[in-house]
């Protein structure tokens, strides 16, 4: 079974939403047996965000820069020295909300620079307009109050987070499905279609998530499917992560997206070795 991991997290000083402290998580992954166990930090930063959104984990939402950088400086520091404490090379990421809009993106690539870490990981759990303002946590958005048009939207937006060159991967490509899992279905079939065709163009590999089994109805991965059968027939390379935010879900998963990677005909598997910041 595959001996390292690349997307948990642990620690925050109060701030962050992982349940555990870096140093249990990085106890337990390595009593499990595991040779790289990667801690992240959510990464929220929009200049856009306002009081009056609702969100999730509002203390880890930043829409100041300096602020931001601080705060996930502290929590990579907190990682590294638990990580020393138990004689662990740390393996540092940040998570990143991709947002739309040169604004975001000269803010994002002023933060970045701030900060000590060895890779990025793209993600998008928010909807918002065409500059990034009007933002929507999908935690908070009651699904009944948004349609097709918001999942197309969505979809169009991982598309472009792949085509940023910002990160080295992309988390639970079709999280969607958690909110809304009418996404599934056909007529959405062509987008996921061009996911998996900027994947490969890009050479961008990308993590099955066992978050699924844990969150969704149907108990399975993200991503699943006939979406995990088009990344293995175009050759994009994956690896399993377990998402885990606690020590119980730790490794969680494993076994079972092994057999779903091996269902969907997935060969190309990420090696850790060949993991470079890109920016």
């Amino acid at each position: 079974m595959q001996d390292f991991n690349l997307h948990a997290h642990g620690g925050g000083l109060g701030i962050f939403d992982a349940i555990d402290t870096a140093k249990d998580m990085l106890a337990t992954a390595r009593d499990q047996g595991f040779k790289t166990y990667g801690l992240c930090c959510h990464l929220t930063f929009n200049a856009n965000f306002t009081p009056d959104t609702r969100f999730s984990y509002p203390l880890m939402i930043f829409n100041d820069v300096a602020n931001a950088r601080d705060a996930c400086a502290k929590l990579a520091d907190e990682i590294r020295q638990d990580a020393e404490s138990l004689g662990i090379k740390p393996t540092i990421g940040f998570e990143v909300d991709f947002f739309s809009g040169s604004d975001w993106r000269r803010g994002f690539e002023k933060l970045v620079k701030g900060l000590d870490f060895d890779y990025l990981i793209g993600g998008v759990h928010y909807l918002f307009d065409a500059e990034g303002g009007n933002i929507r946590d999908l935690y908070e958005t009651p699904a009944d109050t948004y349609g097709d048009g918001e999942i197309v939207d969505h979809l169009i937006i991982l598309k472009e987070a792949i085509k940023s060159g910002y990160f080295n991967f992309m988390a639970h490509l079709d999280l969607i499905r958690l909110f809304k899992p009418e996404a599934t279905h056909p007529r959405f079939e062509r987008y996921f279609a061009e996911i998996a065709d900027t994947l490969a163009e890009y050479d961008m590999p990308t993590e099955i998530n066992t978050s699924g089994i844990r969150k969704t109805r149907s108990r399975e991965c993200f991503p699943n499917g006939k979406f995990l059968e088009m990344l293995a027939e175009r050759g994009v390379a994956m690896f399993v992560s377990d998402d885990a935010h606690c020590v119980e879900d730790v490794g969680m998963g494993f076994e079972e997206a092994e057999r779903a990677l091996a269902a969907a005909g997935v060969k190309n598997r990420f090696i850790p070795s060949s993991l470079e910041r890109k920016i």
